[in-house]
């Protein structure tokens, strides 16, 4: 048995018992040791997909310019290589990962995609905002880094444009395709907005206003009836509300909880204001704000709560992962996403995950984009 090969065994081993108990991780840990000196090959998958948040919109991306998509200094030998014979539990989402990075790369360049690439990489090609795990270095994201000011982010204008971005402009088209002298993602009112929006129309006049082109309700996967353009006037309403502090606490979790509260709060009358703003919403508009640097990052604590209780995507990647089991309660949930990703800090080195961004919010994205491609096929060995 080789020093690789124990080493495989113990992570198994721990990440089983934390799952099962320690009986059955011995169990397990047995056969195990005997399937690696006989078959050079990694455990098999699991036999069924759980219920995941996906879904089979499309999104075409385009060529892009350099600067569009530029801001990601991931590159495909930041993710550590794992001997072909033997591979960790978490060699899917190693592989995922290795992909992830050609893609981004390539986009970050302004470069299409080449022409032999895996079926999981053309996946991540044609919809990189639904599918890349690397959050910050897919289409939309990207381009909200290079131009978003941290400094006007913090104001009323600057929530309005993280409204406006996460409610009707992410993992869109135009928002994508839109040239360098009309794009903008900073608004000082809605008359500012309203002009960018015709331009936008001009711009892409062959396409109906009322397409997903423009606002795609499935941007988040199930779809979402009330994303609408339109709705900006609301959006800035809710910027300039005195119920919402802005700049917000530092602190994720109590920045979350300000807005989760406000929401709640809003009347008969007032409901309207972020109708289809359901927690997933609200969680990722929070992860955005992170981004322009307005709060902190949160724990891997408060990420694992976020994802037991949305029971999402992130659930469905534990499970195939091994890290839980379908059903378990929000505790449990709740550590095995810390688990998981402690194990991957453990797996890489400070600098590759500096260039893959990778904090909890980017554990939680990966899960999530990990249980959409094992759904296509993807990583499923």
């Amino acid at each position: 048995m080789t020093t690789l090969q124990q080493s495989y065994i113990n992570l198994y081993s721990r990440t089983y018992e934390h799952v099962r108990g320690t009986v059955a991780a011995q169990t397990k840990t047995a056969l195990l040791r005997q399937m690696l000196t006989t078959v050079p090959n990694r455990p098999p998958p699991p036999q069924s997909l759980p219920t995941a948040n996906t879904s089979t919109a499309a999104l075409s991306i385009p060529e892009q310019s350099s600067n569009a998509i530029a801001g990601s200094s991931t590159t495909a030998s930041s993710i550590p290589s794992t001997s072909s014979s033997v591979r960790a539990p978490l060699s899917c989402i190693i592989d995922f990962l290795e992909d992830a990075c050609v893609v981004a790369t390539t986009l970050a360049n302004g470069r299409t995609a080449p022409s032999d690439v895996s079926a999981a990489q053309e996946l991540m090609y044609k919809k990189p905002d639904f599918l890349l795990p690397l959050r910050e270095a897919a289409p939309s994201r990207s381009i909200m880094n290079n131009l978003l000011d941290q400094t006007f982010a913090k104001t009323r204008a600057g929530l309005f444009s993280l409204l406006v971005f996460r409610y009707i402009h992410f993992n869109t088209e135009a928002f994508v395709q839109c040239p360098d002298n009309i794009r903008q993602v900073q608004f000082r009112s809605p008359g500012e907005y309203n002009d960018y929006l015709q331009a936008l129309f001009q711009k892409f006049s062959t396409h109906p206003q009322d397409s997903k082109f423009f606002c795609n309700i499935h941007a988040l996967g199930q779809p979402i009836a009330s994303r609408n353009f339109n709705r900006y006037t609301d959006y800035w309403e809710v910027a300039n509300s005195n119920d919402i502090a802005w700049p917000p606490s530092r602190n994720f979790a109590h920045a979350m909880r300000d807005i989760h509260k406000y929401k709640l709060g809003l009347g008969e009358g007032k409901k309207h204001l972020l109708e289809g703003a359901g927690d997933l919403s609200e969680y990722m508009l929070l992860a955005d704000m992170h981004a322009a640097g307005v709060v902190d990052s949160p724990t891997p604590d408060v990420v694992g709560r976020l994802v037991a209780s949305l029971a999402k995507g992130g659930v469905a990647g534990l499970i195939l992962l091994g890290y839980t089991a379908k059903g378990a309660g929000r505790f449990a949930v709740q550590s095995a996403f810390v688990k998981f990703y402690e194990d991957m800090r453990s797996l890489l080195s400070e600098d590759q995950l500096q260039r893959m961004q990778w904090n909890p919010i980017t554990a939680e994205h990966t899960l999530c984009k990990f249980s959409r491609m094992y759904k296509k096929r993807c990583y499923t060995s």
